[in-house]
């Protein structure tokens, strides 16, 4: 899916990129030329124009945040030792995503980890646990009211990965979702 995803958005890339240059027009969306956005399809991390498709990085990070929350839950059969794994590597993928932009859109995947596997985690204590319609009402409004607050970590823009402070990102995300 993302790399058909991806190479129709190349498509689509190259249609306007030969306009322009038949009607002898120099638009800045075009400078990186044809091949550092076909490498960037195969690639798969947004920025520096290597994927002109946007979009294409939150399928192929989505798709890594699953192969490694499988693998994370298959290996480690401890739920909380999982999540504080997924913790770290979340961390890991933050910090590392500051310095390096990794394949795959790994850092940003390595972020989601932490919101799978608390899922993972959470699933069967919030929807299969016989919790009162008022639990889950009090849930819902303090998230909301968490969530207002959500500004105080400013810019947040997943993919690159630039997520302000991660404790706010970590704490306004679980709020959110």
């Amino acid at each position: 899916t993302y790399l058909c995803y991806a190479l129709l958005g190349y498509a689509f890339y190259l249609a306007g990129f030969a306009a322009a240059q038949s009607m002898g027009l120099k638009l800045s969306q075009f400078d990186y030329g044809l091949w550092a956005p076909l490498i960037g399809v195969f690639y798969g991390s947004l920025g520096d124009g290597h994927l002109v498709n946007t979009p294409a990085w939150f399928v192929i990070a989505l798709f890594c945040t699953l192969l490694i929350g499988q693998l994370l839950n298959q290996t480690i059969t401890s739920k909380p030792l999982a999540m504080v794994v997924a913790l770290l590597l979340g961390a890991s993928g933050h910090w590392i995503g500051q310095h390096i932009k990794l394949p795959f859109s790994l850092a940003p995947a390595l972020l989601g980890l932490v919101f799978f596997q608390a899922a993972y985690v959470l699933k069967p204590w919030f929807f299969e646990a016989r919790i009162t319609p008022s639990t889950k009402w009090l849930v819902l409004v303090t998230c909301l009211l968490i969530s207002l607050w959500s500004q105080v970590n400013g810019f947040v823009a997943m993919a690159t990965p630039s997520v302000g402070h991660l404790g706010w990102f970590l704490l306004f995300g679980f709020a959110g979702t």
